[in-house]
């Protein structure tokens, strides 16, 4: 057995139900007694298409073609200590771990077997199997049985374990499958990293602006900083216009737009690492699709802002100019645009896009579940 391949090997625990499931394992004409109390070896069913069942010192070997090609799996005895079976078994790199649970499926027991498991076997995947093949006394009520299933789903999906019902005969595919990967462990990553995201994007996200803030807009274009404002200011010298335009805002947001939003800029670089801050976690395998997307959404939301404006031509001379800036109060609402941009639209973005990918992510990990 030290030769099994990893994934390959499947270790069912729990309930002695799982003796039933065992049982329809079996070679034709091989029983299982399914009173544990008198099994006194470890069931090990391994694929094979000419059927034996072989008995040593330890364990009961059963070659069956009852279990898909390649699938080896191990029915340890009742009460055994988990950590010496994993122990037992560490050359062997655990597939896949199935607990087995009887109606009604005892909480308090379920719970402490699937914590002892998820922290002995970290890189197995994980099935709980929900044994509902027929009602016992006290439990005729089929609605009150359905709402003990339901518990059941609820209270053990916090785990990121799958889960599933299964009843004699029904298809077992479903339980040799062993998720490559170690998907449990990347959807349990994965809803710990969420909860997170969505604590910062909830919670956060206004203090964090702030900060973004003081680092972009309080940084470029305030008295506190008289050089960068001095050079926000020459956008609107008659000399850095185009000759003769007839689009004086235009020319002044296609400067704009060059200087604080063009490729590499230090601006468009603080925007694309304030979106990465709530999202890397989750997406940390897309971060350069991520960086460009959000990049050009923001540089598209500051083109729609003066995709609709009033045409103004800006005079013959530097006189004229500045009477049609002073009549049209041009440079005042410019500067309005760009501060409705940085503390309005710019923010609405990044949090609705941010908080898009999050439910993307989650949507995607509760399909899966």
């Amino acid at each position: 057995m030290r030769n099994i391949s990893s994934n390959n090997f499947i270790i069912c625990l729990g309930d002695d139900v799982r003796y039933r499931f065992a049982q329809e394992l079996m070679p034709e004409g091989h029983l299982i007694d399914t009173n544990s109390l008198k099994i006194s070896k470890s069931y090990v069913f391994i694929y094979s298409k000419e059927e034996n069942v072989i008995t040593d010192e330890k364990r009961i070997l059963v070659y069956t073609s009852k279990i898909q090609e390649g699938r080896v799996l191990e029915f340890p005895l009742s009460g055994i200590d988990l950590k010496s079976s994993f122990e037992e078994h560490e050359k062997i790199r655990i597939g896949k771990a199935v607990i087995f649970a009887d109606f009604p499926y005892k909480k308090e027991n379920l719970r402490y077997l699937i914590e002892k498991i998820c922290t002995s076997a970290e890189n197995a995947d994980i099935d709980l199997v929900l044994y509902n093949e027929k009602r016992r006394a006290g439990y005729t009520d089929i609605e009150k049985s359905d709402r003990i299933i339901s518990e059941a789903y609820e209270e053990f999906g916090v785990f990121g374990i799958d889960i599933c019902q299964y009843f004699a005969g029904s298809d077992k595919s479903d339980i040799f499958t062993v998720v490559p990967d170690n998907l449990r462990y990347i959807k349990n990553r994965y809803l710990k990293e969420l909860k997170g995201a969505n604590y910062r994007l909830e919670k956060r996200f206004d203090i964090h602006y702030k900060t973004f803030l003081e680092r972009t807009y309080e940084h470029y274009f305030s008295f506190n900083n008289p050089a960068e404002f001095s050079r926000y200011l020459k956008l609107f010298e008659f000399g850095s216009l185009p000759i003769d335009t007839d689009d004086v805002i235009g020319s002044f947001a296609d400067d704009f737009r060059e200087m604080y939003l063009g490729k590499d800029s230090d601006i468009l670089n603080e925007i694309t690492e304030f979106y990465l801050d709530y999202i890397s976690e989750i997406l940390s395998f897309s971060l350069s699709e991520e960086s460009i997307m959000i990049q050009k959404y923001a540089i598209a939301l500051f083109e729609k802002m003066f995709a609709e404006r009033q045409k103004i031509s800006s005079g013959k001379t530097e006189l004229e100019y500045k009477e049609i800036l002073n009549k049209n109060n041009v440079i005042t609402e410019f500067t309005q645009k760009i501060d409705d941009y940085f503390h309005r639209q710019l923010p609405n973005l990044i949090h609705s896009i941010a908080d898009m990918k999050i439910k993307a992510v989650q949507k995607m990990i509760d399909e899966k579940r």
